[in-house]
């Protein structure tokens, strides 16, 4: 959540990660440098989540952050491992 300094960060996000910024020219500057840090740590963050408890992470969709170039090999892969993993439940049974 990005959210000014002058207003309280509310209850319900305060757990999570907030960048709080002053709208001032040095702010300014202070969210720019936040942001870009942040946007640079996507790419290892979607295979790697660092919180558990950040909300984006509990409540994405589990291929938000996956190019669609690599979902359709993926589904494909979980697809044959669902068909084989069925096999052998019905070998058991």
């Amino acid at each position: 959540m990005i959210i000014q300094k002058k207003d309280p960060v509310p209850f319900d996000v305060s757990p999570y990660n907030c960048i709080q910024y002053e709208q001032t020219e040095a702010g300014f500057q202070y969210l720019i440098n936040r942001l870009t840090r942040l946007l640079a740590t996507v790419e290892k963050w979607r295979y790697h989540p660092t919180n558990p408890t950040n909300p984006v992470q509990q409540f994405k969709p589990f291929n938000a952050l996956i190019p669609r170039s690599e979902l359709r090999p993926l589904e494909q892969a979980l697809e044959e491992k669902d068909q084989l993993l069925e096999q052998k439940i019905d070998l058991i049974r």
